[in-house]
């Protein structure tokens, strides 16, 4: 993990499509990021849109099957952001 709303999966950065969390660099984004750590090496499954953002992919995961946005969202502070739902999951 390499915070809330980026991870890698075979050592490809993904970043989760519509959802937007705090940065690193507050202490927000730290808490955030320890959440998301809780899922490192653990099964993962990534539909990608096709779009790319800062050298990483755009894609919408699961996590032993369960969507990691709607983990995010439901269980931080990460929010959804409607404008990249770019197949309107959320």
């Amino acid at each position: 993990m390499r915070d809330g709303d980026t991870f890698e999966v075979l050592g490809k950065a993904v970043r989760i499509s519509a959802l937007d969390c705090p940065e690193n660099s507050t202490s927000e984004g730290k808490r955030v990021t320890k959440f998301a750590k809780r899922f490192q090496g653990q099964y993962a499954v990534c539909a990608l849109t096709g779009a790319t953002t800062y050298d990483r992919v755009v894609g919408y995961c699961k996590i032993n099957g369960i969507d990691f946005g709607k983990t995010m969202m439901n269980n931080t502070s990460c929010k959804l952001w409607k404008k990249y739902d770019v197949w309107n999951r959320y």
